[in-house]
């Protein structure tokens, strides 16, 4: 059994207790006289824990809908990461921020971080699954205001870098989606509903500066997922996301990619005029576009991401490489020629015959024998009547420079006699005249197969 003593302790800290509680309410300071009060002390007595409680979100009774807009002042692009200078801006009511009764006078509270610390604001993030993450956050950039009626407006500037799953396929005329999702991580639906403005909820500076994208538009949905927190029994979360759509600026490729592209191809043909002999300049001019050329390609691929797939600009640099490469080429061919000793036949003066008789010399000297057995089998088993009738006639060849090869009278025909068909025409050139041939159906066909695949490149990437 208690003694006395302790009785009456109790009972002197229970009621102590209990006075000390009373005298906590009745302490709370009086809002009844607000526009007399410096704004620093009213907005003390405004957030006084007696009467606000900052941990409790406003309007427990239902989802307390918040109103979001962003703005973008500024963005840049590294390979797949994007980084956004943006103001992301909150309204919604806190009636128990009203000061309408108590400082009627007094139009707008204006504050800083001192002022978000003493109110209930959102803790709105990026989410993690659109791959981005809050940079820095200056408390110099915060700003909330309250009106009289407790409609709070919270505002404040970050930067942001998130990833952009990028199609390339196109790369340097590609198209490209990204997207940007918020969400509260501390409360649910069932407690906050996230909504877009109904004005425009996005406001893009007049001087955006975006190093080389342009944006063409920006698209607002709404949604719910699990949130920051899958496979956790916490219900769903409001979901805000932008998605921006934006196509790569081609000026830069334009002037440092594709003109100076042009200029080592034609520099390449620059070849087909000089001397087949010419080895040391045709071969210097040869190799160092391409050297240019490889080095011009990997100063404009270095700063794009690395991906399995061709690129159209991997599809420029091939046939590109590949033409300058050809032009390398015909010069070796012509050069073997223009050092050959022995005159090349041909069967006739067409750039087909030209070609194989220049590749396949021998086989050309083979058919020539060929065609000679032929004729003199045919010449043999002809009657005595026809061998005195006929005058036998013997092979020749004509020799003749490379400017009278289309010329109507520049072959000798050989028949059978007897027979009104013509069993072959030949002809010999100088390996000179074949090199100097060889040059000059160059400087057509080169530029024509070029002009060809420059149409089928250009229709694909803008047409298809």
């Amino acid at each position: 059994m208690a003694s006395p003593k302790v009785l009456l302790l109790g009972i002197l800290l229970l009621g102590g207790g209990i006075g000390i509680g009373n005298g906590s309410a009745a302490d709370c300071p009086t809002l009844s006289n607000g526009d007399d009060l410096p704004l620093d002390q009213f907005i003390s007595q405004l957030t006084d824990p007696c009467r606000y409680d900052k941990y409790v979100r406003p309007n427990t009774t239902t989802p307390l809908p918040i109103n979001v807009t962003m703005e973008i002042t500024h963005m840049e692009a590294t390979q797949s990461q994007f980084t956004s200078y943006m103001t992301v801006q909150f309204v919604y009511l806190d009636s128990n921020l009203n000061y309408e009764t108590s400082s009627p006078q007094r139009t707008i509270i204006l504050g800083d971080e001192s002022l978000k610390a003493k109110i209930w604001t959102p803790n709105i993030l990026m989410r993690d699954e659109s791959g981005t993450s809050v940079i820095a956050t200056s408390t110099k950039d915060i700003v909330v205001s309250i009106t009289k009626t407790g409609l709070v407006t919270y505002s404040y500037k970050m930067t942001v870098q998130f990833n952009c799953q990028m199609d390339l396929k196109k790369f340097p005329f590609d198209y490209q989606r990204c997207k940007i999702a918020f969400s509260d991580w501390s409360n649910n639906a069932a407690n906050v509903d996230l909504k877009w403005t109904q004005t425009p909820p996005f406001y893009k500076a007049a001087d955006l500066h975006f190093s080389e994208y342009i944006m063409d538009k920006a698209e607002f949905n709404l949604g719910s997922d699990a949130g920051p927190y899958p496979g956790l029994p916490v219900g769903t979360f409001t979901k805000l996301t932008i998605e921006f759509k934006f196509h790569r600026d081609i000026g830069y490729y334009l002037l440092d990619f594709f003109i100076p592209s042009y200029l080592l191809v034609f520099t390449a043909w620059v070849t087909f005029w000089l001397q087949a002999d010419a080895g040391p300049p045709r071969a210097t001019l040869g190799a160092s576009t391409v050297v240019a050329f490889i080095t011009l390609h990997l100063g404009v691929s270095k700063d794009i991401p690395k991906v399995s797939y061709v690129k159209a600009s991997d599809v420029w640099f091939l046939a590109v490489i590949f033409f300058i490469f050809l032009s390398l080429a015909e010069f070796a061919f012509v050069n073997v020629i223009w050092r050959r000793k022995k005159h090349i036949e041909l069967k006739k003066p067409k750039p087909k015959y030209v070609l194989k008789s220049a590749f396949m010399p021998q086989k050309s000297r083979e058919d020539l024998q060929r065609y000679a057995s032929t004729l003199s089998l045919a010449t043999i088993g002809q009657s005595n009547d026809s061998l005195n009738s006929t005058k036998p006639l013997p092979l020749q060849g004509n020799y003749k420079s490379v400017d009278s090869l289309d010329s109507a009278n520049c072959h000798t025909a050989i028949s059978i006699p007897g027979s009104d068909e013509q069993v072959f025409t030949w002809t010999k050139m100088t390996p000179q005249e074949v090199a100097i041939y060889v040059d000059r159906k160059a400087r057509i066909v080169f530029p024509v197969t070029f002009l060809i695949f420059n149409v089928l490149y250009w229709v694909f990437v803008y047409c298809l």
